[in-house]
C-alpha cells in the first residue's frame, strides 16, 4: 500500500512548523544514528576479533604442523638409527659406535652421543666417555626389562650424571634368543626440537614439544630453549579446543601469560606440538584498530555534524575489508597450488529423502587434477562418481558419510584396486565443511613398500635368506591358530646338521656359510609349497608342515634326510653334515612352547641314537624311526 501523499505533507509541515516536532525528529534521528554508530563499531570490533584471533590461530597451526613434521622426521632418522644397531647387535655383528659413527650411521645432527647396554645396565659401548657405567636405574631401562611389549620410548630430558649434557633418551630394546639382553640408548639435543622454530616467530611465542607424560622435551621463549616444564597434556589440550572454539586466550600454568594455545599430535610418537602466542603481542594490530573504531564512534556520536566523514571511514574500511578478502581468497589459491598434496573442495549432494548420493567438486588444485587424470578447468561442477567409477559402493564414500554424519575430521589410507590409480597406496584426510568436504590426498605407495621390506628383513636371515626365528614364531602362532578353528593337524620337524662345528673348525667360516646356505636351498627343494622352513640359529633349523600324517609325513622326513645327507660340493673338496631331526604332530590344545620343547627332545635322542637319522612322535607314545640310510662318504663329525 502505497504511503499516502496529503499525511506526508501533514508530516513535513509540522515538522517544520513546530519546533517541538522538530526536536523530536532531530533526537530520534540522532538516537537512531547514535544506535548505527555503536552497532557498526560493536559488529567491526568483533569482525576485526575474530579476523585477527582466526589469523594467529591458522600461524599457529601451520606452525604447529611444520614442527610437528621436522620432530616426526628427526625421530624417524633417529628411529632407523636404533633399528640398526638392534639389527646389528642381536646378532652379534655389532661394530664399535665410534666406527658406525664415524661411517655417518649414527645422524650426527640430531644425536648428541649413543650407547649400549647388556641386561644387567652396564654400558657396554659409547660414543663418549663421559656416560655412566650402568643405567639399570634409569626409568627407561627398567620399563624395558619389564615390559616386552615396549619396544621404542622418547622419553623425557634427563641430565647425565657424569658429563653434565642434557638429552631426550630414545631407547630400544634388545634381545637375544627370545630374551632381554640390553638397551640401545640414543640421545638428542633438547633445543633441536624447537629453538630454530622458536627464532621464527613473533615475540612472546612458546614453542614446545610435549610428551603423553605432561613433560616438554623441548620448549623455546624468545630465543631461549628450556625442558622439561611439567604441564596437564589434558588439560592443554582442552584448552587448545576452547581457544579453536571461543576464539579468546588461555593463561598459561607456566608462566601465567594469556596465550592463543594450539595442539598438533606429532604422527607416529606419543608428542605433541604446542604453539601459543603471547595474546597481547598477538593482537597488537587488532586493538591498534579498535581503538580506531571507538574513536571514530565517539567523535560521531558528539558530533552528527561530522556524519559524512564516518560514513566515508566506514566505506573504507569496508573497501579494505573486501582487500582483505580478497587477499585472503589468493592466499587460499597460492597455498592450495603449492601443495604437494591433491587438494579438493567438494559439495554434498544428497537426494530428495536428504541422503547422501554423490559429492560435486566446487574447486580443486593442479595436483588433484593431474591425479584425477581431467585438466584443471574441466572438474569444477563434476560430480566424483563421474571421475571415479564406483565410487558409491566403494570406501571413500562411506568416509564421506561419516565425516557429514559426525561433522569431525577423518584420516585414513586406502589401497586402490581397481582403475588408473590400482596399486598405489593413498592417504586421505578429510576436513568437514558446512555443506561438503574437503579432501586432502597423499601418494604413500613409496612409504608402505619400504614399511613392508623393512618388516620383511625383520623376519628374514640374513645369510640364508630363510624366516629367522621371529619370523618361524610368527608363522607358529597362525599354524596354532588355524588349527585350533579348523581341526587341521600339523606338524613341526626341528634340525640340527651333525658335525658342522667340525666344517667350521677344519674348513673356515666361509665353509660353514656355504654348507648352511646349501642346506637351505636343499630344504627348499624337499618341501611342498605348503610348508615353511626357518633356521633358528647357528645349524638349526625348524619346519612347519601343515595336514602331513602318516605316510605323507614319514616320506617327507625321508626325503629331507636323503637330500641334506648328500656331500656339499666346496672349493677344498667334498664335505657332509648329516641331519638328526625330531618331528613331532601337533596335539590338541598343546600350546607352541610345549610342542617346541617336544620337537627339541626328540630331534636330541634321534642325534644320540646315532645321528643321520629321523624319529617321528606322533603322541600317545606312537613312534616311528628312519631306516637306515645307504652308505655314503665319510661324513664330517
Amino acid at each position: 500500500m502505497p504511503f499516502p501523499l496529503p499525511l506526508l505533507r501533514r508530516l513535513g509541515s509540522r515538522l517544520m512548523d513546530d519546533p517541538r516536532w522538530t526536536r523530536r525528529a532531530v533526537a530520534v534521528t540522532a538516537a537512531l544514528g547514535i544506535v548505527g554508530v555503536l552497532a557498526s563499531a560493536a559488529l567491526s570490533i568483533g569482525q576485526d576479533h575474530r579476523r585477527e584471533v582466526t589469523a594467529v590461530l591458522t600461524d599457529s597451526e601451520r606452525a604447529a604442523a611444520k614442527l610437528a613434521s621436522r620432530t616426526e622426521e628427526v625421530l624417524q632418522r633417529v628411529n632407523q638409527t636404533s633399528l640398526l644397531i638392534k639389527f646389528l647387535a642381536e646378532r652379534q655383528r655389532l661394530p664399535r659406535l665410534e666406527e658406525l659413527a664415524a661411517a655417518g650411521a649414527l645422524t650426527a645432527d640430531a644425536v648428541q652421543f649413543a650407547y649400549v647396554t647388556d641386561e644387567r645396565g652396564f654400558v657396554r659401548d659409547s660414543t663418549s666417555e663421559d656416560v655412566a657405567l650402568n643405567v639399570a636405574d634409569e626409568e627407561f631401562f627398567k620399563r624395558h626389562r619389564r615390559d616386552s611389549e615396549v619396544d621404542l620410548l622418547v622419553g623425557p630430558p634427563q641430565r647425565d650424571a657424569i658429563s653434565g649434557r642434557v638429552g631426550v633418551p630414545v631407547t630400544r630394546r634388545l634381545m637375544r634368543h627370545g630374551e632381554f639382553a640390553g638397551v640401545v640408548a640414543l640421545f638428542i639435543e633438547p633445543s633441536t626440537l624447537s629453538l630454530s622454530f622458536g627464532r621464527q616467530e613473533r615475540h612472546g611465542t612458546a614453542v614446545g614439544v610435549l610428551g603423553a607424560d605432561g613433560i616438554y622435551r623441548s620448549r623455546t621463549l624468545d630465543g631461549r630453549a628450556t625442558h622439561g616444564e611439567r604441564v596437564d597434556l589434558k588439560l592443554v589440550l582442552a584448552r587448545a579446543a576452547e581457544v579453536k572454539r571461543s576464539l579468546q586466550p588461555v593463561v598459561s600454568p607456566i608462566d601465567g601469560v594469556a596465550r592463543f594455545v594450539t595442539a598438533v599430535p606429532v604422527p607416529r610418537y606419543p608428542l605433541h606440538v604446542i604453539v601459543a602466542h603471547d595474546s597481547h603481542q598477538a593482537l597488537v594490530d587488532y586493538r591498534r584498530a579498535r581503538d580506531r573504531t571507538l574513536l571514530s564512534a565517539v567523535a560521531a556520536v558528539l558530533g552528527m555534524a561530522v556524519g559524512g566523514w564516518i560514513l566515508a571511514d566506514l566505506l573504507g574500511r569496508l573497501t579494505a575489508s573486501r582487500q582483505r578478502l580478497r587477499h585472503s581468497e589468493a592466499s587460499l589459491r597460492a597455498t592450495l597450488e603449492g601443495s604437494v598434496d591433491a587438494v579438493a573442495i567438494l559439495q554434498s549432494v544428497h537426494d530428495a529423502t536428504g541422503r547422501l548420493v554423490d559429492m560435486r567438486v566446487l574447486d580443486c588444485n593442479r595436483v588433484a587434477a593431474q591425479m584425477l587424470g581431467w585438466p584443471p578447468g574441466e572438474l569444477v561442477g563434476r560430480r566424483l562418481s563421474q571421475l571415479i567409477p564406483g565410487l558409491v559402493a566403494g570406501d571413500l564414500m562411506r568416509d564421506f558419510e561419516r565425516v557429514a554424519r559426525t561433522r569431525q575430521p577423518l584420516q585414513a589410507e586406502r589401497a586402490c584396486t581397481e582403475g588408473r590409480h590400482a596399486g598405489l597406496w593413498l592417504h586421505h584426510q578429510f576436513i568437514p565443511l558446512p555443506d561438503g568436504v574437503a579432501l586432502v590426498t597423499r601418494d604413500i605407495t613409496q612409504q608402505k613398500a619400504g614399511e613392508q621390506r623393512l618388516a620383511d628383513e625383520v623376519r628374514q636371515d640374513p645369510l640364508t635368506k630363510l624366516l629367522n626365528r621371529r619370523g618361524f614364531e610368527e608363522a607358529l602362532q597362525r599354524f596354532e591358530a588355524a588349527s585350533a578353528a579348523g581341526g587341521l593337524p600339523f606338524a613341526l620337524l626341528y634340525l640340527d646338521l651333525d658335525g658342522f662345528k667340525r666344517v667350521n673348525d677344519e674348513r673356515g667360516h666361509d665353509a660353514g656359510d656355504a654348507v648352511l646356505q646349501g642346506v637351505a636351498k636343499r630344504l627348499r627343494g624337499a618341501l611342498r609349497d605348503s610348508d615353511l622352513v626357518a633356521r633358528l640359529g647357528g645349524d638349526e633349523f625348524a619346519v612347519l608342515a601343515p595336514k602331513a600324517t602318516g605316510e605323507g609325513l614319514y616320506l617327507l622326513c625321508e626325503r629331507i634326510l636323503q637330500r641334506l645327507s648328500a656331500p656339499h660340493a666346496l672349493a677344498g673338496g667334498p664335505c657332509s653334515a648329516t641331519p638328526s631331526i625330531g618331528c613331532v604332530l601337533a596335539l590338541p590344545g598343546e600350546d607352541g612352547a610345549a610342542l617346541r620343547q617336544r620337537a627339541d627332545q626328540v630331534m636330541y635322542r634321534a642325534k644320540r641314537g646315532g645321528k643321520a637319522r629321523f624319529i617321528i612322535d606322533e603322541g600317545l607314545g606312537v613312534e616311528r624311526h628312519s631306516a637306515p640310510l645307504p652308505l655314503m662318504a665319510p661324513r664330517a663329525g
